[in-house]
This record gives C-alpha cells, sequence and structure tokens, in this order.
C-alpha cells in the first residue's frame, strides 16, 4: 500500500529522439523495477510495447510504467515527440504533477522541445530539464546551455553536472568547486543558489545580507523554487 502523499506523476516530453523512453528504461533499471536495460534499438524496450513501435523504433503513443525512490511511487508518463503523434503526448499531460524536458545533446533544441515546453508552462508544472546523449561527438555545451537560456529562460540553472571523466555527477547544490566539462562548477551553484532562494523571502534576505545559505536550506526550498518558477 502506497499513500497517495507519497505518489509522484512526472511526464517525459520533448522532441522525437531526444531519448525520452531510453532514459524511462535507465530510471527503471537503476532503481531494480526491472532486472535488464530495456532497448529501443534492440526492440526490448518496456515502453514501445507495440509491434508497429519496435519496427520504427520510435513512440507512437504515450505509455505509463512506475518506479519506487525514496519511499516515492514515482509514475513516469513516457510521451511520444515526432510531430505526427503529439497528440497522446498532449493528453497526458494533465494527469502529471511535473514534467521533465529531454534534449538531445547534439540535435539540441528541436520544434517539439518548445512546443511541449510551452503547453507544460501554461499548465502551471514545475519543469525540469535533462540534457540527454551526452556523450555524442561534436557537442559545444557552452553554446549548448545558452541556447537554453536563450529559448526558455534564464532561471534555466545547472543542478546537475557530469564530471569530467563523465563517470559521476557533481551536484550544484552542495559543490562549490569541482571539474565539468560543461561549465564552472562554482559558477553554476552560485547561479543555482540565487535562483532557487528568490523563491523564499527569508532566505533571500539572508544572502544579501552576506549569511552562508546551508545546502539543506536550499535543499529544502528547491521544491518551492520548482512550484514558483524561479528554477
Amino acid at each position: 500500500m502506497v499513500n497517495s502523499s507519497d505518489i509522484r506523476n512526472v511526464i517525459l516530453i520533448g522532441h522525437g529522439g531526444s531519448g525520452k523512453t531510453s532514459l524511462a528504461e535507465a530510471m527503471l533499471h537503476k532503481t531494480g523495477a526491472t532486472n535488464r536495460l530495456g532497448s529501443v534499438d534492440e526492440k526490448t524496450s518496456i515502453c514501445d510495447y507495440y509491434d508497429e513501435e519496435k519496427e520504427h523504433q520510435h513512440s507512437i503513443l504515450s505509455a505509463t510504467v512506475h518506479v519506487t525512490h525514496a519511499g516515492k511511487l514515482i509514475n513516469l508518463i513516457d510521451t511520444p515527440g515526432y510531430p505526427d503523434f503529439t497528440g497522446s503526448a498532449i493528453k497526458a499531460i494533465p494527469a502529471a504533477e511535473t514534467a521533465i524536458l529531454v534534449i538531445g545533446a547534439s540535435a539540441g533544441i528541436e520544434t517539439n522541445t518548445r512546443k511541449m515546453f510551452q503547453l507544460v508552462t501554461e499548465a502551471g508544472m514545475p519543469r525540469i530539464i535533462v540534457i540527454n546523449k551526452m556523450d555524442a561527438d561534436n557537442v559545444i555545451f557552452s553554446e549548448l546551455i545558452q541556447n537554453i537560456r536563450e529559448t526558455f529562460g534564464s532561471q534555466c540553472r545547472c543542478a546537475n553536472l557530469p564530471t569530467a571523466d563523465k563517470t559521476g555527477v557533481i551536484d550544484c547544490v552542495e559543490n562549490e568547486s569541482g571539474d565539468s566539462p560543461v561549465m564552472d562548477v562554482g559558477q553554476a551553484h552560485t547561479e543555482l543558489i540565487e535562483s532557487v532562494i528568490e523563491a523564499n523571502d527569508d532566505l533571500m534576505e539572508s544572502y544579501l545580507s552576506g549569511e552562508e545559505i546551508s545546502a539543506e536550506k536550499i535543499t529544502a526550498v528547491f521544491v518551492e523554487a520548482l512550484k514558483a518558477g524561479t528554477v
């Protein structure tokens, strides 16, 4: 049994080919919901279960799967991203509380990336952007981050950064230094903190008066900031 307060409904949106389904499969496998990593290319994906989806190797209808993490039941709605099938994605938006916008690093911001972001923004949903396929060749991360901010607003801040060797993740709330190929960790930390505390007047006042804001306080107000759209 799961209490209703412990249920989270998250929708994965973005242009076709950005890797939404592969991300969902990775989350299923990482949390232990599956004992193997499903693959779109190998036609073993749980989310793309129709024959036509397997044949064309992309989602046609939205699919719902769930994982358990940190005591929460998280329902993931994996949506199609190609323009011909976005009706299914649009219909799924009211069923979710939070949107994850997936952007393929090499392709960048595409038509449906903009459209879906606009729709979930109009729905008043907290939004998280995931840059996927970061191991692609010839990706200039500084330009990609700049394009994201120019398209979706300066409140787009890096909450996590890959390590230089791409084997780990740097939490930009807790870390003020580190080596990442995407951007300076210290800069990312400062920008993130400043955007998060905009959602809380007391923290903002403390910050402006020179007080050091602990990672615990930032974490506590992070959800509030996502809801308010300051980050």
